[in-house]
């Protein structure tokens, strides 16, 4: 009875023992290996380019044209990330459609996907007045910038520009279009006037020839007259 007794005595001992030890090994590796693989297998998708934070406190992103990219933003947005995407000819459909929305735009147009990712690749809407600065070739010309919708429809954005650098405000991610506005550029000047003065120089040719046609009509008619007299 007493061996019957310390027995069952043991066996209850052992599993009251062990269900603390079952339960923390269940609960811990499985929480931790859930955060660190979340954030450590993210990495950008090809062709684009990540901010990285400078000296200054600025964001930027340096692409391999030499076009350098710098956001700056008066509140914090450290636990956000800034992508830049270049829309080049290699993405046809993308570029093609966007070429399409901006034709009579301007000159030498660079096109981006600009947008904001949080610490685990989530697309996120910052909704805070970010400032972008965007440092160009030497030579671009005068900049100017505007966003395309995604049902197609252009906006100029308010800027400033200084030599070849142009500085523009966002709030959210989007398609920006970045131009050249250079003087006598016959995009963004002479077109519409040019078709505009040369119908009117048709118009006063043929009016022109039919006043000659008139007069002569005219004087063949008292030629005629006089003759049959």
């Amino acid at each position: 009875m007493k061996k019957t007794a310390v027995l069952i005595a043991s066996v209850i001992l052992s599993i009251f023992c062990s269900l603390p030890v079952f339960a923390t090994g269940n609960n811990l590796p499985e929480e931790k290996t859930i955060g660190v693989f979340a954030k450590a297998v993210y990495t950008l998708p090809d062709g684009c380019y990540g901010a990285k934070k400078d000296n200054d406190g600025h964001y930027v992103v340096e692409l391999p044209d030499g076009i350098k990219i710098t956001l700056t933003s008066k509140s914090d947005v450290t636990s956000l990330r800034m992508v830049i995407f270049p829309i080049t000819k290699q993405d046809k459909r993308a570029y093609q459609w966007i070429s399409d929305c901006t034709t009579n735009l301007g000159t030498n147009i660079l096109f981006y996907e600009i947008y904001f990712i949080d610490e685990y690749g989530t697309r996120v809407d910052v909704n805070k007045t970010l400032q972008v600065n965007i440092t160009l070739p030497k030579g671009y010309g005068v900049p100017k910038v505007a966003k395309i919708s995604t049902n197609g429809s252009l906006s100029q954005l308010v800027s400033k520009s200084d030599s070849n650098k142009i500085s523009f405000t966002i709030d959210k991610g989007g398609y920006y279009a970045v131009v050249s506005a250079r003087a006598g550029s016959t995009v963004t000047h002479i077109f519409p006037k040019t078709g505009e003065k040369s119908m009117i120089n048709i118009w006063i040719a043929l009016f022109f020839v039919s006043g000659i046609g008139v007069a002569g009509t005219a004087v063949y008619g008292r030629k005629k007259k006089y003759s049959a007299k």
